[in-house]
């Protein structure tokens, strides 16, 4: 079979072909999901990065393509500077592809593009529930990268279906544009103590450069301390152009979903979406609490949850790494929970320097 399939890199001409691809291949679980990009997988792909390339395994005798990778250039804050590291993404193979073979292969392709010297190291994360990936990736076969685990990633799902009442422990403003200066430096203090954090710009907030695609300012919230930005958060609606589809439930989920859905009805919390329907959801994105201040970081949730209640949405989306202190909020709020591992990957025979341990990582959820 090796023998009729090749790598190569796409094309936008294929967005089509990309597409199908991500609606086929199915992330195994509790509950199955399938990550879909429509109607442009290459609008998705762009949220975040500077540039893009997306790898694909294709079978020479029809053409069809039946697998795919990403590997992304993106500026983050590692070890408290901005620098350029590698981000890799939305990897896929379809069943009749499904081999350590087909990914010995695929990293060696990779590896040639590697060669451009662009970046050191990459980054990735893992769902917790892919123990088929995990194990393969993790097993240090000849030819592959190492995968360094260096954390847990978890979005939490909090309901944003009923208006929030209470009142608000902190003042919780959109972002008006004169504010916008002081919010960036905010967030870019936020970032700059954390591992993996984005290197946004000013530019990039406002909507000047194209890296944040469909996100817009008047969607940014920052909370204010005596005339000072103190917190920020951003609600990124990308369901225009990336959506999270239920394709299965297991035994265990099937037998549960009646009972739990009950529940949710009465707590006025979201059901657990049929098959084929997508969760309806809002990244938050562009999150920073100075001193990491807990009471700021709920009243921001509380603020977009008030203003978002009524939009047709489900759920607020937050990523953090699993020992941030911020998590502690998220955790009480959420009433559903995605676990995924954070991985360094590297070849160790370049030797090159990896970040440094003791920084807590965080990772843009919207961009992942």
């Amino acid at each position: 079979m090796s023998s009729g399939f090749k790598f190569r890199l796409a094309g936008e001409t294929e967005d089509g072909a990309l597409r199908t691809v991500l609606r086929q291949a199915h992330m195994p679980g509790n509950i199955s999901l399938a990550f879909s990009r429509e109607p442009s997988f290459f609008i998705a792909e762009q949220a975040g990065s500077v540039r893009h390339q997306t790898l694909v395994y294709q079978d020479q005798e029809n053409g069809k393509i039946t697998g795919i990778g990403g590997r992304s250039i993106r500026k983050l804050y590692i070890d408290g500077e901005k620098k350029t590291v590698g981000y890799l993404s939305s990897l896929r193979l379809l069943p009749e592809s499904r081999s350590s073979m087909t990914l010995v292969r695929g990293y060696k392709f990779l590896r040639s593009l590697h060669g451009d010297g662009e970046v050191p190291y990459y980054f990735t994360t893992i769902l917790d529930e892919n123990r088929y990936a995990k194990l393969i990736l993790e097993s240090g076969r000849a030819g592959m990268p190492s995968y360094v685990p260096v954390g847990m990633f978890v979005t939490y799902l909090i309901p944003i279906r009923k208006k929030v009442s209470r009142k608000l422990r902190h003042e919780v403003l959109s972002c008006s544009e004169d504010v916008l200066p002081q919010a960036h430096e905010c967030l870019s203090e936020w970032n700059g103590r954390h591992q993996f954090a984005p290197a946004y710009t000013l530019d990039d907030l406002s909507g000047g450069t194209g890296l944040l695609p469909n996100f817009s300012p008047k969607d940014l919230y920052v909370c204010k301390e005596r005339g000072e930005v103190v917190g920020t958060l951003g609600v990124w609606d990308q369901q225009s152009f990336k959506q999270t589809v239920v394709t299965g439930y297991s035994a265990k989920m099937k037998a549960v979903k009646p009972f739990y859905n009950g529940i949710a009805r009465l707590r006025g919390h979201p059901t657990l979406a049929s098959v084929g329907e997508s969760i309806r959801s809002v990244h938050v994105s562009f999150v920073s609490s100075k001193d990491d201040n807990t009471e700021v970081f709920e009243s921001l949730i509380d603020k977009a949850c008030s203003d978002w209640s009524d939009r047709g949405h489900d759920y607020l989306l937050v990523g953090l790494s699993e020992e941030h202190k911020l998590a502690s909020v998220a955790r009480r709020l959420a009433s559903r929970e995605l676990r995924s591992r954070i991985y360094l990957v590297h070849w160790p025979e370049e030797k090159v320097v990896l970040p440094q341990n003791g920084r807590v990582a965080h990772i843009e959820v919207a961009t992942l």
